[in-house]
């Protein structure tokens, strides 16, 4: 056993740090899965588009009516001068200037300048016409903002604040914006439902905005099961989760979570890991921290005697988004967000200094949502880079691979509801691509190959290097009610880079047939997903399971 160690401890540093180990291969599966939740989430999250209250009507437009009699107005101007907020007006209304305006032309320009304010949101906002002589040619025209008078609730005596949710405060001017962004808040709590109404304040000029909410029992517990691991470590995976809504009454959310294999012996063979999460809004930010540790066990078998190769990794992660636009069909936020990682190997329970990682990132990224119609598309880019804080590694002297890399990552994702001959459908499509210059270690790769990138492989041998893009697809089809969904899948990636120089090959293509679904009794939701998939296309010294199938059953209280 001893000559066993010696021998992996006299391996040099900078060839084992880009070799794919089980440690890269496990962190490749989590990351992936990860971001196929992440996307998820990010596709269903609650999304407010209240009415627009204004009739069609180009605002934009200087056109008026011929009119006799009219009167020749060298000025439009304001009675005296508006918020800020409006610096905008003075000149929107100049583009009437020097001309001969009629009753008519002046209704008109009066509807135009509250449909541009109703537009921007500001639904209480006046538009008036005091009463005035023409003859010294200048038109007055008078607005009166409408701001918040109060914030309350319904009920007298809610289970959390709305503070946290909304981002406008008493005496500021009403703004739609700032209502969706206070429902979307207090909605992404999941054992909360909340309406907004606008109701008269105590002085004119005034509204008072008061919630009504609807609550729920505020904790949850979640059991989950998949097929999805590794041989070397447990194909059939399992975790448990508590979640509570409102711990600090600000719309917060905490979560913790312990996964792992599935009747294995624990001490040769397994997974295991442990997970925090906690989220908190404050109007247009949202701050959320997660934390997480995992360990791995194999038994490794020689010519003469097996060994337990063993690692554990730890994780934490903390971001910080804002929402810098809002409109009636888009939105877009700006995050920043840091990572640090540990990760340690031992063989029969003798560390690895040499394999010993300890490393920080921190990225900087735009997420943004449209609608087209009924078309929803999402995207994020982002900017990570490798840094030294909190202890982050240097770089080997004279490796190749850097842990002061920079990467640029692109997740799209487009969800299109269509109907053919009266039956709904949808197309549910996702991009990801990764792109760096640098030559990256092991677990920095971007991989193909599982049911969460590539579909049609088992995931026991992946195609994984520094730069790489896969493009899943499923066509889907509602069943019945609705509570379940017949799905196809059409996928297709490839990698490159220097890590592809080991590799059998660098793309992959795959379909799938899948049934999926969700069913609420008595408070309990069982969700499930079964399906079978077939590589199109894969490097001759790729091997996989035909067809790689798998399922996933969660049961939530």
């Amino acid at each position: 056993m001893s000559a066993a160690i010696v021998g992996l401890l006299a391996i040099p540093f900078t060839v084992p740090a880009r070799a794919q180990t089980l440690q890269d291969l496990e962190e490749l599966r989590r990351r992936s899965q990860a971001e196929a939740e992440e996307r998820q989430r990010r596709q269903q999250e609650p999304a407010v588009r209240l009415p627009r209250a204004v009739p069609p009507l180009d605002v934009e437009s200087i056109e008026l009516p011929g009119e006799t009699p009219c009167f020749p107005v060298a000025q439009v101007l304001l009675t005296e001068t508006a918020p800020d907020t409006f610096a905008w007006m003075p000149a929107w209304l100049a583009r009437y200037d020097g001309r001969c305006l009629g009753r008519k032309g002046i209704e008109l320009i009066i509807r135009r300048l509250s449909g541009r304010l109703i537009g921007d949101g500001y639904i209480t906002t006046r538009v008036g016409l005091p009463e005035q002589e023409l003859s010294a040619g200048i038109l007055q025209l008078e607005v009166v903002p409408g701001r918040i008078g109060a914030v309350r609730f319904a009920d007298p005596d809610p289970d959390t604040s709305w503070r946290s949710a909304f981002p406008a405060r008493p005496g500021d001017l009403l703004n739609l914006r700032d209502i969706e962004q206070a429902l979307e808040q207090l909605k992404r709590v999941p054992s909360q439902d909340a309406t907004i109404d606008i109701a008269p304040g105590a002085l004119p000029g005034e509204s008072d905005v008061v919630i009504t909410l609807k609550q729920t029992k505020p904790w949850r517990v979640g059991f989950t099961a998949d097929d999805g691991g590794s041989r070397a470590t447990g194909r059939n995976q399992g975790s448990a989760s508590i979640a509570l809504d409102n711990p600090l009454g600000l719309n917060d959310l905490l979560s913790a979570s312990v996964n792992g294999d599935l009747w294995n012996d624990r001490d040769t063979r397994g997974t295991e890991g442990y997970g925090l999460n906690y989220s908190l809004p404050w109007g247009w930010w949202t701050a959320s921290l997660n934390a997480g540790t995992s360990r791995y066990r194999q038994t490794v078998r020689g010519i003469n005697q097996s060994f337990v190769s063993s690692g554990d990794s730890t994780s934490g992660d903390l971001r910080l988004q804002r929402v810098v636009h809002r409109g009636q069909t888009q939105k877009t936020s700006l995050y920043g967000r840091l990572q640090i990682r540990a990760q340690r190997s031992a063989i029969d329970g003798v560390d690895l200094v040499t394999q010993h990682r300890q490393t920080t990132a921190v990225e900087l990224g735009a997420v943004h949502r449209h609608y087209l119609g009924r078309t929803q598309l999402d995207l994020t880019l982002a900017h990570r880079e490798g840094v030294s804080w909190f202890g982050g590694q240097e770089d080997v002297p004279g490796a190749t691979a850097t842990w002061r890399y920079r990467v640029n990552t692109l997740d799209a994702a487009l969800l299109v509801p269509f109907r053919i001959a009266d039956r709904a459908l949808r197309w549910n499509s996702a991009l990801r691509a990764q792109q760096t210059s640098d030559t990256l270690y092991a677990v920095d790769y971007f991989g193909i190959g599982n049911r969460y990138t590539v579909r049609g492989f088992d995931g026991e041998h992946t195609l994984a290097a520094e730069r790489g893009l896969y493009w899943r697809n499923d066509f889907e089809a509602p069943l019945g009610d609705g509570r379940n969904t017949l799905y196809l899948g059409l996928d297709a990636g490839r990698v490159e880079g220097p890590g592809t120089a080991n590799l059998p090959g660098r793309s992959l293509s795959g379909a799938a047939v899948g049934l999926r679904g969700a069913h609420l009794r008595n408070d309990v939701t069982l969700s499930f997903d079964l399906f079978a998939a077939w590589a199109l296309s894969k490097p001759a010294g790729l091997t996989t399971a035909r067809p790689a199938a798998g399922f996933q059953l969660s049961l939530q209280y």
